[in-house]
């Protein structure tokens, strides 16, 4: 057995696997990561128990952030005990959602932190702006933001890519993918906060400039970038993409999506020095709006009712009317 992320051409094993390729009934066979059920079985067989609804969120969790690699999963599972995030409820396993808020378990940065370890300074800087951009990147973002050439870059990307750090992404030209979550977390975290934050305004700046032909697909991306750059002074913009975002969401009826973004925006708003009441009365009743679309009527209850308290010391009735429009109906005389 064998890593292959350790093995390059000139490794004393490289010959010795030729020469088996060539025997006869040799088979040589790759072993990849647990798929969602196999992550399921991992997490039933650590619980002890069969996982009802909160405890398969989890193991979706466990799936999406460690591509179903068991090292990481068991990593993740302790980390998680340790933390308390993980909990029981009548008996079952469940987690507080959001395994990325979470810091990386020590065993898993050290595994990852050993593969780093090997690549060039070129291609460990190239990958550092490529966390900073996400899970996903394309090569002209990442040449335009990190400032290096796309020669170098190109190499860069080969080198990781031969480490099984990152992978092109199918149908994508010039699209790559981190293989983890993982290792693009702890590369995110290697970037110093003061160098991290001008990164986010340099790629929000680039995929300005790129996508400038239509923005809208990047509006999400924008208003990330910009919402992690806002100490460079750049929150109104962060919140107009928000907005962009949350709008584009509820046109197609990701709710949920929408109020995630409302809710980034009005966090946001709190920031500026002298946070506009008349905006945070719109934002809270499209959050309320998407609220209510997303399932989550008591939320949107005490949204709206915020909204309606601003709306009445402003004398706005359109954002009272508003409000009685994406009410539930048993609450449209009340409000």
């Amino acid at each position: 057995t064998y890593r292959n992320t350790e093995m390059g051409r000139t490794h004393p094993l490289a010959d010795t696997l030729a020469d088996l390729r060539r025997l006869e009934g040799a088979e040589r066979l790759t072993l990849a990561g647990l798929d969602p059920d196999g992550v399921t079985a991992f997490v039933e067989a650590t619980a002890g128990q069969t996982l009802e609804e909160p405890g398969q969120a989890l193991a979706r969790a466990l799936h999406a952030e460690t591509e179903g690699n068991p090292f990481f999963v068991g990593q993740m599972l302790r980390h998680l005990a340790e933390t308390g995030a993980i909990s029981i409820h009548d008996g079952q396993w469940a987690y507080d959602a959001g395994l990325h808020q979470h810091s990386i378990p020590e065993g898993a940065r050290e595994v990852i932190g050993r593969r780093l370890s090997r690549l060039t300074e070129t291609t460990d800087r190239v990958l550092q702006v490529s966390s900073v951009i996400g899970r996903d990147f394309d090569v002209d973002v990442l040449t335009r933001a990190s400032g290096v050439h796309e020669d170098d870059v190109l190499t860069s990307l080969d080198e990781a890519t031969a480490a099984r750090l990152i992978t092109e992404v199918p149908d994508t030209p010039d699209g790559y993918t981190f293989v983890h979550a993982l290792v693009r977390e702890t590369l995110y975290e290697e970037v110093g906060k003061s160098r991290r934050v001008r990164l986010h305004r340099r790629v929000g700046e680039v995929l300005e400039d790129l996508r400038a032909a239509d923005l809208g697909p990047y509006f999400a991306q924008l208003a990330h970038h910009f919402g992690q750059a806002a100490e460079r002074g750049d929150i109104a913009k962060a919140i107009g993409y928000a907005r962009q975002a949350a709008e584009r969401a509820t046109a197609v009826l990701a709710y949920e999506e929408a109020a995630a973004h409302y809710e980034r925006a009005l966090g946001l708003l709190e920031r500026e020095g002298s946070p506009g009441e008349a905006t945070r009365g719109e934002l809270l009743v499209a959050l309320g709006q998407a609220q209510y679309g997303a399932g989550e009527p008591v939320q949107a209850r005490a949204t709206c009712a915020e909204a309606a308290a601003i709306a009445s010391r402003q004398r706005r009735p359109e954002l009272l009317l508003s409000l009685i429009h994406i009410s539930e109906p048993t609450r449209q005389a009340e409000i």
